[in-house]
C-alpha cells in the first residue's frame, strides 16, 4: 500500500482550492500509437479531478496528427508546447531545485508534478477512478449536431462499434489483434435487427466499407474524425470492439465497454469486460482469460512469440461474440435516446496518491454461462 504521506493533498495542502494558485502539472505525449497517446490525456484528466482548480501543461511530440487534437478532450485549463521529433524533451525548463529560488508560482517553470513517459500510460490511470475527459460545452452541442446529420437518431440508443484490421496508415503490419471484420459486423445486424437499436462504426478510412443501410452511421469513412468518434463513444450505451487504441475513448469517457478478443491485460477496470481470444499450446492446453493473462503470453508481444513458436491462436465465434451482446445490452439497459455526458471529478478528501499504485482485476466474460468473474491479475 502506498505511504500515506505521498497523498499531493497533503503535501500541497493548500493548492488548487483557489484560481489564483491552481495545481499545476506537466505530462509528457512521446508515445507514437493511438491508444498510448490518449492515455496520457486520460491521466491528466485524473489527476486534475481531485483539484478545484488545476492547469496542466501537455509536452506532445509532434509525430502523428491526432495527439494534438486529443487535447479538445481535455476540458480544464491547459498549454500545449509542440516538441518536434528527433527534439529532446525539454523537461529541464521545470527543474524543481531551480523553481523556489528562481521562478515565481505563475510562471511556466514552476510546476507541482512532473509526469515523465514512464507514467504517461493506462497502467496508472486505472489508480486514478475520477475524472472524465470531453468537449467544452460549444464544441460538445456542435458534435451532437453532426452526428444528427450523419444520420444517428436521437431518440434511439447506439452502440459504437470498432474492429482491428492490418489496414491502418499507422500500422499496416499484421498483428495477433486483428480480427475477422465480417464477423464483428454480425455486431449491426443484431444491434439493428433483434434489438432495435443503432450501430456506430468507428475507424479509419481504410477499413473494410460497409454497405450503407438504415440505423448504421460510418464515422470510418471520415478523415482526422477523431474527436467525433471519441464524443460518438462517449454518448453511445456502451462500445464493443476488438482490442484497440479506440477503447480510449471508453476510458475517456467512463463509458460501458466490452473488449472481444483481448490480447493483453491493457484492459479490465470496473466497466470494462473481457473476453480473450483461445491460446491453443501444440500439446492442447487452452489459455484464456484469466489462465491467459496470469501467463507469460499475456501481452501481444507475448501472443505473437507464442504464435511463432507452435500455438495457434482461435478468435472468438459468432455465438461468443452475440452472446457478448446480449450480456451488454442486459448490463447497461439501453434507453431510448443518447447517454447523457457526466463529468466526474473526484469527492472533497480522495486521496491523490502519487506514484498511483493500480490493482489490475478485470471482468472476465463466460459466454456458455453468461457469468463475470472478477478476478486480480497480479496479487500482492
Amino acid at each position: 500500500m502506498a505511504d500515506p504521506e505521498f497523498d499531493l493533498h497533503k503535501i500541497y495542502a493548500r493548492i488548487g482550492q483557489t484560481e489564483d494558485r491552481p495545481f499545476k502539472f506537466v505530462i509528457t505525449v512521446s508515445a507514437t500509437s493511438f491508444g498510448d497517446a490518449l492515455n496520457s490525456f486520460i491521466l491528466a484528466e485524473r489527476i486534475a479531478a481531485h483539484f478545484k482548480h488545476s492547469e496542466a501543461t501537455f509536452l506532445i511530440r509532434n509525430d502523428r496528427p491526432y495527439k494534438k487534437r486529443f487535447s479538445q478532450l481535455y476540458h480544464r485549463p491547459h498549454n500545449v508546447q509542440m516538441i518536434e521529433p528527433g527534439e529532446r524533451m525539454p523537461l529541464d525548463q521545470f527543474q524543481p531545485g531551480l523553481a523556489g529560488r528562481k521562478y515565481p508560482v505563475d510562471s511556466p517553470h514552476w510546476q507541482d508534478l512532473i509526469v515523465p513517459p514512464q507514467f504517461s500510460t493506462g497502467l496508472y490511470w486505472w489508480a486514478l477512478p475520477y475524472g472524465t475527459l470531453g468537449l467544452p460545452q460549444t464544441l460538445s452541442d456542435k458534435a451532437d449536431e453532426i452526428l444528427r446529420v450523419r444520420g444517428v437518431d436521437p431518440d434511439n440508443w447506439f452502440v459504437t462499434l470498432h474492429y482491428r484490421e492490418p489496414n491502418y496508415a499507422w500500422k499496416k503490419d499484421k498483428n495477433v489483434r486483428d480480427v475477422d471484420p465480417a464477423r464483428y459486423n454480425k455486431i449491426v445486424d443484431w444491434v439493428i435487427n433483434e434489438l432495435g437499436g443503432q450501430v456506430v462504426r468507428l475507424g479509419h478510412p481504410e477499413m473494410t466499407p460497409l454497405a450503407p443501410r438504415e440505423g448504421l452511421v460510418d464515422l470510418s469513412r471520415y478523415n482526422n474524425s477523431e474527436i467525433l468518434q471519441a464524443h460518438a463513444v462517449g454518448r453511445s450505451a456502451f462500445l464493443f470492439c476488438s482490442p484497440s487504441g479506440a477503447i480510449g475513448f471508453a476510458d475517456a469517457y467512463r463509458v460501458p465497454t466490452f473488449v472481444a478478443d483481448a490480447a493483453d491485460f491493457w484492459t479490465g477496470y470496473d466497466e470494462q469486460y473481457i473476453l480473450t481470444h483461445r491460446l491453443i499450446a501444440p500439446d492442447g492446453t487452452e489459455l484464456r482469460n484469466a489462465e491467459l493473462l496470469r501467463s507469460e503470453f499475456n501481452t501481444t508481444i507475448g501472443c505473437t512469440r507464442a504464435a511463432a513458436a507452435g500455438y495457434r491462436i482461435e478468435k472468438c465465434t459468432e455465438d461468443e461474440l452475440h452472446a457478448a451482446l446480449l450480456f451488454m445490452v442486459n448490463k447497461t439497459k439501453p434507453m431510448q435516446g443518447w447517454r447523457d455526458l457526466k463529468l466526474s471529478d473526484a469527492p472533497d478528501g480522495v486521496p491523490l496518491v502519487w506514484p498511483p499504485a493500480p490493482k489490475i482485476a478485470p471482468g472476465f466474460f463466460d459466454p456458455a454461462s453468461f457469468g463475470l468473474d472478477r478476478v486480480e491479475l497480479f496479487p500482492e
